[in-house]
């Protein structure tokens, strides 16, 4: 046998040791649930000992040091693992759409399940299911509050809670994370809130979360409903307003074609935020945007107040760029799963995709000489750094497979306005990614960090290249700025088909006339 026969026997052995691995821990997380359902502590010490034992008795003199410390880590780990095992979920009426599971998932690895209840079963639940923490969503959050054994401060003052925590001692603590999401929600329009009058459509716990955020962010928020003193019959005498957020369920799906009020009826709005987020693009959203009026919908509130729920969960501070990434994830899951007339809404800036192909995340490692040193981390700061200074919206994906590339393509279809796409190798051999941007029928713009055209003779042809309107390729990153400033130019030429053949025409590599091949 050679050094390579060798090999590929532990390789044999690796492969058997990671599946019983698997075994072993699934094992101990079972354990683990037994053992706090009856009330046993995780280490027993008596156990390990009788393990240990048996175990250097069936191993060779010479590698029991070696068993022993091997055991002695897998021990660690079970009980790190068992230590680590969190009971969690949702709680509401109507779940089968929920997308809080695919949430949690970007937050942490605690199990996250869904609980559809009657009202009646409400508070036995919480009093005697078996879970360690809880979220509460419409329209138990009121409920939720009065079965608390502790409110927090927000959670009293709104009389409502969507977060649940189970204690040591049994007791119940309730929390409130939705003012922290629609509070994040706000911060992000970039609007200047303070003394400016903001109309809240909906009396319910949204609205209530909504209307704590605005104050504190200095605007004044009046609530508007059906038989209030403020109603959607004198809504006209706020014509002042500035900001409006609709806290209602109208428009969201599948009763898309309806919008919760006439926005010619308040003519002073300078940016509305829709807290549904199904579809993308209400019917209230679409006003907005015929008006040149800012628009948001509710999506970003949703990831907010999931990662500080996570936060709450866990005991452990999240960064808060995981906002971006399940925001991102979600509105993936939407894209290719929902019905209707969906769209990215980013106020009256166009949205674009960047698609990044393989080994793009290995920027700052891979071959510094031809990419440069800076990472992938410091690629996606730059591109939406340069989105900011342009003034247009970036949703920002990388992938090392070919299909999941393609499946963005295809979602991308009146989800944005046009694609960046650096296919990295596929460039060069994919004509699965030159299909779907054809099909997908938005601007595409080729972008490479390195000159192509200067390589390797493989390297100088581009499938994706077919299906797109401009190239940048050898810039760096400044390919990307570029790029985004094309589409931008692009996306305001709409309606002058004249200047939209000049840009395509001028089809510029490092500055100078050369065709993509």
């Amino acid at each position: 046998m050679d050094i390579s026969d060798y090999r590929k026997h532990i390789d044999e052995i690796d492969d058997q040791i990671v599946r019983l691995f698997a075994e072993r821990m699934a094992t101990a997380k079972e354990i683990g649930e037994y053992k706090r359902g009856h009330g046993l502590p995780v280490g027993d010490a008596r156990r390990e000992l009788e393990v240990l034992s048996e175990v250097e008795a069936k191993t060779p003199e010479e590698l029991r040091r070696y068993s022993r410390q091997l055991y002695m880590l897998l021990f660690e780990l079970s009980r790190s693992y068992q230590k680590s095992i969190l009971r969690c979920g949702l709680i509401g009426r109507k779940l089968g759409h929920s997308l809080s599971p695919e949430l949690h998932k970007v937050f942490g690895t605690y199990e996250y399940k869904l609980f559809e209840l009657e009202e009646a079963d409400v508070a036995p639940f919480l009093k005697q299911g078996e879970f360690d923490a809880l979220n509460v969503t419409v329209p138990y959050k009121k409920l939720a509050a009065a079965c608390m054994d502790e409110l927090s401060d927000v959670a009293r003052e709104l009389g409502s809670v969507n977060t649940v925590l189970r204690r040591p001692d049994g007791s119940l603590y309730g929390d409130n994370t939705d003012v922290f999401g629609a509070a994040e929600l706000l911060r992000h329009t970039g609007f200047a809130f303070a003394g400016n009058k903001a109309l809240v459509l909906g009396s319910g716990g949204a609205s209530a979360a909504v209307c704590r955020a605005l104050k504190d962010l200095g605007a004044s928020p009046v609530v508007i409903s059906r038989s209030g003193i403020d109603n959607y019959e004198n809504i006209e005498r706020h014509s002042d307003a500035r900001v409006l957020v609709n806290a209602t369920p109208v428009g969201m799906y599948p009763d898309v074609d309806r919008a919760p009020v006439d926005l010619a009826r308040l003519p002073g709005l300078e940016l509305i935020v829709d807290l549904i987020y199904n579809p993308y693009r209400t019917r209230l959203l679409e006003q907005a945007e015929a008006r040149g009026i800012a628009a948001y919908n509710g999506l970003r509130m949703l990831a907010a107040q999931g990662l500080r729920a996570s936060e709450l969960f866990t005991g452990k501070e999240l960064p808060l760029s995981l906002i971006d990434e399940a925001t991102d994830k979600l509105a993936a899951i939407l894209n290719g799963s929902t019905d209707g007339p969906e769209k990215h809404v980013n106020g009256r800036k166009p949205l674009f995709m960047v698609l990044n192909g393989p080994n793009i995340n290995m920027l700052g490692i891979r071959e510094p000489e031809v990419y440069g040193k800076r990472d992938y981390r410091a690629l996606l700061d730059y591109i939406e750094n340069s989105a900011a200074e342009l003034g247009v919206g970036v949703r920002c994906y990388q992938s090392n497979h070919e299909g999941e590339l393609v499946d963005l393509i295809q979602a991308a279809r009146g989800q944005f306005d046009g694609i960046v796409i650096n296919p990295a190798a596929y460039t060069h051999t994919s004509v699965a990614i030159l299909d779907a941007l054809k099909a997908a029928e938005l601007p595409a713009v080729e972008v490479h960090i390195s000159d192509i055209a200067a390589r390797e003779s493989f390297r100088q042809i581009s499938y994706a290249g077919m299906a797109c309107i401009k190239a940048y390729a050898g810039l760096g990153f400044e390919g990307y700025r570029k790029a985004l400033e094309f589409l931008k130019a692009y996306n305001d030429s709409a309606e002058n088909d004249a200047a939209r053949r000049e840009l395509v025409e001028d089809r510029r590599w490092r500055g100078e006339s050369r065709p993509v091949r």
